[in-house]
């Protein structure tokens, strides 16, 4: 789980993916419901071995009913799941590098992760 306390942790990349993936729930944000997200955000992705690639695969999948089994999913979990949140998690698969070494650029060139997502990632990565 994430330390939104002590965010500057040695992380490897899982540890990194999940803590990107914070970032986007919380929207680059610290505030008091960082605790109650972390620890949803580890739940829903503790047997995960690549979070990122996950997101991925289920990004796609459409449930029974025609709903976005994203949503779905996120809504289970009691997670963000707003229009932009979502559209996030559906392009991040765009992100090739490790994320230990990832660029400002190449963060935002994620549809929906701006400065405040990429500040908190990148200033607590390095």
């Amino acid at each position: 789980m994430i330390d939104v306390n002590n965010l500057k942790l040695k992380r490897n990349e899982r540890d990194l993916q999940e803590f990107l993936l914070f970032c986007v729930f919380t929207n680059g944000k610290i505030t008091k419901k960082s605790h109650e997200i972390s620890r949803k955000v580890h739940l829903l992705l503790k047997n995960e071995s690549n979070p990122l690639e996950w997101i991925h695969d289920i990004s796609s999948v459409n449930s029974k009913h025609n709903i976005d089994y994203l949503y779905e999913f996120l809504l289970e979990y009691s997670l963000p799941r707003n229009k932009k949140v979502i559209s996030c998690l559906r392009d991040i698969h765009k992100i090739k590098n490790k994320l230990e070494k990832i660029s400002d650029k190449e963060l935002k060139s994620v549809y929906g992760i701006g400065k405040s997502i990429s500040n908190l990632f990148i200033s607590n990565i390095k």
